[in-house]
């Protein structure tokens, strides 16, 4: 097996908990993918990850940039995307087929019910 970083063991070290982080990341994006859209969809999301690691490259680079326009003087521009309602609860991009946003909003009242009834 070749080398794949020459040097000292602090540098290897580095290099292996570097891995053991994506290993990491691999893993709980396969389980949050697939306990919602199934096992097919999580190994998708895997192969996916190169695709998005460019993504949040190119998009902190462009953040970075405009920090940098607002610290020189520039205007501060706020791109917000518009929503006209959550993916759980109006049963769009497959996750209202569980009822998430129902069972959410359930716990979530039940939780302040409680809350009341102890005081």
């Amino acid at each position: 097996m070749p080398v794949l970083a020459g040097g000292g063991c602090g540098l290897r070290i580095a290099m292996a908990l570097c891995a053991a982080g994506a290993v990491w990341r691999l893993i709980l994006r396969y389980i949050t993918t697939a306990r919602e859209y199934g096992p097919l969809e999580g190994l998708l999301s895997i192969a996916r990850q190169p695709l998005a690691n460019i993504i949040q490259i190119m998009a902190g680079r462009r953040a970075l940039f405009a920090y940098i326009r607002s610290l020189l003087g520039g205007r501060v521009v706020w791109e917000k995307t518009e929503h006209h309602g959550h993916p759980a609860q109006t049963g769009r991009f497959g996750a209202g087929r569980f009822g998430l946003g129902r069972r959410y909003a359930g716990r979530r009242v039940v939780a302040l019910a409680m809350r009341k009834a102890a005081r």
